[in-house]
């Protein structure tokens, strides 16, 4: 997306990314801006109000005649983002499961931001973790991933890359 004139615009859930791991990675500096981000509400807030920023920056640009700002956004992981709910328990001393509401805000999360993205014509990419359901009779190409199923339902295009170790 670089090379094409894109700046790329990471909110990592992981700590995972830095100016060093950014150049390792093939990614120019000074085009890719960093947020670390922690729960699911402050990711899609934080996106959100990004995504309104760059519909009224563009429309400015298009009303004086310069073109449109290019860039992508990326989330480094969907499933490493904790639910604000998640957090308050741990911080009250509970030990309470969560109950669905990390899915919930995760579906509205995914809800929100692709019509904000479609308007802003911003690409969304995202990683997630993917598992093996333990109780199908028999394997399925595609895996089962954390957080519920409203980011497979809203995507355009999933992606799955898998290691799968042959027996000789």
């Amino acid at each position: 997306a670089q090379k094409k004139g894109y700046t790329a615009i990471i909110w990592d859930t992981e700590n995972a990314i830095d100016g060093a791991g950014s150049e390792a990675l093939g990614l120019d500096p000074k085009k890719t801006k960093y947020y670390p981000v922690e729960t699911i509400e402050a990711c899609k807030n934080q996106i959100s109000t990004f995504l309104q920023r760059i519909i009224e920056v563009n429309a400015a640009r298009k009303e004086a005649g310069l073109p449109e700002l290019k860039v992508i956004i990326a989330i480094d992981s969907l499933a490493n983002l904790a639910s604000a709910k998640e957090l308050a328990d741990i911080a009250k001393g509970s030990e309470a499961m969560d109950m669905g509401t990390r899915a919930k805000a995760l579906k509205s999360m995914m809800r929100c931001l692709t019509y904000k993205c479609a308007k802003a014509k911003i690409p969304l990419v995202f990683t997630n973790h993917i598992y093996d359901d333990p109780g199908a009779s028999t394997p399925s190409l595609v895996k089962i991933q954390s957080g519920g199923k409203g980011a497979v339902y809203l995507a355009s295009l999933l992606i799955q890359f898998g290691v799968k170790q042959e027996k000789n």
